[in-house]
């Protein structure tokens, strides 16, 4: 025990003199809401003070952005809000590739936008084009073993009132409701590698947390105790 403590020691002692560096990258003059990274793919997609969206190029060695501004690819001029959307555009992964979900904006409606990687930039397509209603807060699957990305999202008029479904990045979106409490700080979240999702819903009055197989839609409860999951 005396050995381990003098091996700690001076750990702690280096641990305690520890100084945030931070350091400042990207254009001063611009902003770099709700960015995503793509880490083996050395990108990050944001959407700026204008809510066009972007992938920036990064430095695996620097951490720093190959240009300037990291708007090196423009993957839609037209995103919506960040406090209409509650969510910026998101990385997702299948066999097509690493793909860019994201809420567009079309006048005064909000779609589920996907931008793809072309050889030299990026294309985009409104998966929910010829859909009613205003679909927002995309979530992305992320599995390479994936034929086609699937996405969460909120189906409804406001940030107040909706319903939560999931569907294959297709067009057009086929929509399947998830069981959800309504009273998550971050709602469903995709587990890597799984056709499944992490999500609460209610049991006598109280919120658990399930696992909700997309594939048999079937759920199976984690979480007994007492307490809002």
């Amino acid at each position: 025990m005396r050995v381990l403590m003098l091996l700690l020691c001076p750990i702690l002692a280096g641990a305690q003199s520890f100084k945030l560096n931070d350091v400042r990258i990207g254009d001063t003059t611009a902003s770099y809401l709700d960015f995503e990274f793509w880490q083996s793919g050395n990108r990050m997609c944001f959407q700026d003070e204008n809510n066009r969206g972007y992938v920036a190029l990064m430095d695996s060695l620097t951490g720093n952005l190959r240009s300037k501004s990291g708007k090196d690819y423009l993957i839609d001029p037209a995103l919506a809000p960040i406090t209409s959307s509650i969510n910026g555009p998101e990385w997702a992964f299948s066999k097509n590739g690493a793909e860019v979900a994201y809420t567009k904006q079309v006048g005064n409606a909000r779609h589920v936008g996907l931008a793809s990687w072309k050889g030299n930039g990026y294309t985009n397509v409104d998966l929910s084009a010829n859909l009613s209603s205003n679909r927002f807060a995309v979530i992305c699957s992320k599995d390479w073993g994936d034929d086609q990305a699937r996405l969460v999202y909120a189906k409804g008029n406001s940030i107040a009132n909706f319903e939560i479904n999931w569907s294959p990045a297709g067009i057009p979106l086929i929509e399947n409701p998830i069981p959800y409490g309504q009273n998550s700080s971050s709602g469903p979240r995709f587990i890597d590698g799984e056709q499944a999702l992490l999500t609460n819903d209610l049991v006598g009055g109280t919120a658990q947390i399930f696992r909700y197989d997309l594939l048999t839609a079937k759920k199976k409860q984690l979480t007994f105790d007492n307490g809002n999951k």
